[in-house]
């Protein structure tokens, strides 16, 4: 995800949908301001985590380079080092994952042509190739794959109309084709698809009269040539921010045809497919001039600038929260979430395994689930629902597992699991009051699914070989009747005849709550079950059951007794 924050410009392209439309609009939200002086023209960027506000000028006139980063994660500011390049106004940034490059603007009536680089992952600053011309003022700032844009703004020669590439491979600076649409400063601007795009600004006066532009123009790079895009519907602008998402650019904010404050914080939506603009939603508190902004993940941040209409300098934070997914969308990833629209930079790669998990899930609710299990172990090693998904596994013996959740009656989900070869290591599909159980061997080995059974001593255990009767030792447990048991007699409850050919008598002579009935063979297997017994005589039915001994178990209000009885035809 490339990210374009200028100083009060952000030009940033995410993968996003499009989702500002006035029906659609989400509410702006106020966070803690940053410890430092209100501040026009701050130099905004940002990476997945961190937002940063430095330099800029502050509501003296002073110029600053205090560091400011903002943590998404705990909504908390950090003061860092002062910036190396010095103090500056007028100045802007573009960024990256790993990097921000940052340079021109102005101190005093110097016009450095320094350029820096700020490594995120080990707050670094390294000093990058100068510019080959003039320096200048609030110029337009791209980032394109791996070069950069930078063109326009003004400088005590004027508006410039030049335009340069910065390689970022080989640190070295190209002049391109003159922008001959009309000299100007405080452009807007923003890189869709590798094009950088800019237009509107403060131009030369003509006659005396103000000139901030409304015309709008696409840079091709491969022809080294400008093409003219329709002029924007709305007044001539200047002097805001913008951003690009999911192949849409957007600009915000800023002063008017008249070099005054807009009515309000504008929002304007651009899609190049139709060379046309959209009308959204105005930010809160009235427009603003030279204010700076950044994107994280799937939010947008709005910071500083100077209400003219107040005399106000701000040095706030407000985050725009979009109806975007955040997540992993890289398709190799253990995470890899197909819905994602923005690449948060949360994907987890396997070193081991990659499996992928199908469901075909036509009429399935929320409510289908499914686990892993490696044989022997507690815990799941992957869990999930209803969506396919990546799966990373050891080399190991596995259960897999399809429920439904929600007990609500689906069927038919199909299930396959595929090797990174392609191979399918395990298929099934989920009926109606089943769960589905399915080996999977990773590796050269023969697996088969735990099971236990009870033996002749009505212990647990497990066969190795998959034939238990019981998927789990807590209910072969509870199922299997201990010799202990065995010889618990009650007073209770009164069995007859025994031995028996099958119908049996039990008789209660006093009130029971909750009281259940189970029958087992020697070797432990539930041969009958009743969930509710009465005062009196209550008869069960074993005539089916062949000849032998039999345990009756009954359980109530947390005791249980048991009894043994013998089947004799």
């Amino acid at each position: 995800m490339s990210k374009f924050i200028p100083t009060f410009i952000l030009s940033l392209v995410l993968l996003i949908s499009s989702v500002f439309s006035e029906s659609q609009a989400q509410s702006w939200t106020s966070l803690d301001s940053y410890n430092g002086d209100s501040r026009h023209h701050p130099i905004t960027f940002s990476d997945d985590r961190y937002g940063f506000v430095m330099a800029g000028n502050n509501s003296f006139g002073e110029y600053l380079d205090d560091v400011h980063r903002y943590d998404s994660q705990t909504n908390t500011w950090e003061q860092l080092a002062d910036f190396p390049g010095g103090p500056r106004g007028f100045s802007y940034a573009v960024s990256d994952e790993q990097f921000a490059y940052v340079g021109f603007g102005s101190y005093g009536s110097e016009f450095p042509t320094d350029w820096w680089r700020y490594e995120f992952a080990n707050n670094e600053w390294t000093a990058l190739a100068n510019f080959p011309s003039g320096g200048r003022n609030h110029p337009a700032l791209i980032l394109a794959d791996d070069k950069i844009y930078m063109g326009l703004g003004s400088n005590s020669m004027g508006n410039l109309g030049d335009w340069w590439q910065y390689d970022i491979t080989t640190d070295s600076w190209t002049e391109k084709a003159e922008f001959e649409n009309g000299n100007r400063h405080h452009p807007f601007y923003f890189g869709i698809d590798g094009i950088a795009y800019v237009g509107f600004g403060h131009g030369n006066t003509i006659n005396g009269n103000i000139n901030v532009y409304n015309d709008f123009y696409k840079y091709d790079a491969s022809n080294d040539s400008w093409i003219t895009l329709n002029e924007f519907s709305g007044e001539g602008r200047v002097a805001g921010t913008q951003f690009s998402l999911n192949g849409k650019g957007y600009i915000l904010s800023g002063d008017g045809d008249n070099h005054g404050p807009l009515d309000s914080g504008e929002f304007w939506e651009y899609t190049p497919e139709t060379d046309s603009w959209t009308s959204l939603e105005s930010h809160p508190g009235g427009a603003r001039w030279a204010l700076g902004s950044f994107v994280i993940n799937c939010d947008v941040y709005l910071t500083s600038g100077l209400n003219r209409s107040t005399e106000m300098y701000f040095n706030d934070l407000m985050k725009y929260q979009t109806d975007l997914e955040c997540g992993c969308n890289d398709s190799t990833a253990v995470n890899y979430n197909p819905d994602a629209d923005i690449n948060d930079g949360s994907c987890t790669y396997c070193e081991s395994n990659l499996l992928t998990l199908v469901i075909s899930a036509e009429d399935a609710s929320e409510g289908l689930a499914w686990n892993i299990v490696a044989i022997g172990d507690d815990y799941p090693s992957a869990t999930g629902g209803a969506q396919s998904t990546n799966i990373c596994l050891e080399y190991n013996c596995y259960v897999f597992e399809m429920y439904d959740n929600s007990n609500d009656g689906w069927n038919g989900n199909n299930y396959e699991i595929i090797d990174n070869l392609g191979n399918i290591i395990a298929s099934g599909t989920h009926q109606i009051g089943a769960t589905n159980v399915d080996t999977i061997e990773i590796g050269e080995m023969e697996c088969y699914v735990e099971s236990y059974r009870c033996n002749g001593l009505q212990a647990c255990i497990d066969p190795m070989d998959g034939s238990g009767e019981y998927s789990s030792l807590s209910e072969c447990e509870n199922n299997c009747i201990i010799p202990t048991q065995i010889d618990n007699f009650s007073n209770a409850f009164t069995i007859s005849p025994n031995p028996s050919t099958g119908l049996i008598n039990i008789r209660f002579d006093n009130e029971t709550n909750q009281t259940k009935l189970s029958v087992f063979n020697t070797l432990g297997k539930l041969v009958y079950k009743q969930e509710s017994l009465f005062k009196g005589t209550n008869t069960i039915d074993l005539s089916s059951e062949s000849e032998g001994i039999y345990f009756i178990k009954i359980s109530s209000n947390n005791n249980t007794i048991t009894k043994k009885i013998s089947i004799n035809r």
